[in-house]
C-alpha cells in the first residue's frame, strides 16, 4: 500500500505537463470576461434601418428584424425603449464594445445581433 501511495505522489507531484493546470484556470489564455465579450461586427459603426418584424419575449424584451435582414434582440431591461413595425431605428457600437439601438424618440437600449 505504501509503495502505491509513493508512486502516485511521484507521478502526480512531478509537475508533468499532462497534469499541469494553466494559471488562468484552464481557459487557455482567455479570462472569463473575454469569453462574455461580444465580438465586434466588421464594418458596423452606424446603421440606419427600419423595423419590419417585431416579437416580444415573455420577460418584455423584444426582438426586431430590420429591413436589411438583420435580427437584433434587446439585452437590458428598459421599458421606455419601445419599437414598433415601421419605426426607423439607428444601431451603433458603444464605447465598451456592445451595441446600442436608438428608437425614434431618441431612447437608447443595449442590443445584441442574433442573425
Amino acid at each position: 500500500m505504501r509503495t502505491v501511495l509513493c508512486l502516485l505522489v511521484l507521478v502526480l507531484g512531478s509537475g508533468s505537463s499532462a497534469f499541469a493546470q494553466n494559471r488562468d484556470g484552464g481557459l487557455g489564455g482567455w479570462t472569463k470576461d473575454d469569453t462574455r465579450r461580444e465580438l465586434p461586427l466588421p464594418g458596423l459603426e452606424v446603421i440606419d434601418a427600419t423595423v419590419v418584424k417585431l416579437a416580444v419575449r415573455t420577460n418584455g424584451w423584444w426582438i426586431v428584424t430590420l429591413d436589411n435582414g438583420q435580427v437584433w434582440s434587446q439585452i437590458e431591461n428598459r421599458s421606455t425603449a419601445t419599437v414598433a413595425v415601421g419605426d426607423d431605428v439607428t444601431l451603433r457600437r458603444s464605447r465598451i464594445g456592445s451595441y446600442v439601438l436608438t428608437n425614434i424618440k431618441g431612447i437608447e437600449t443595449r442590443v445584441k445581433r442574433d442573425r
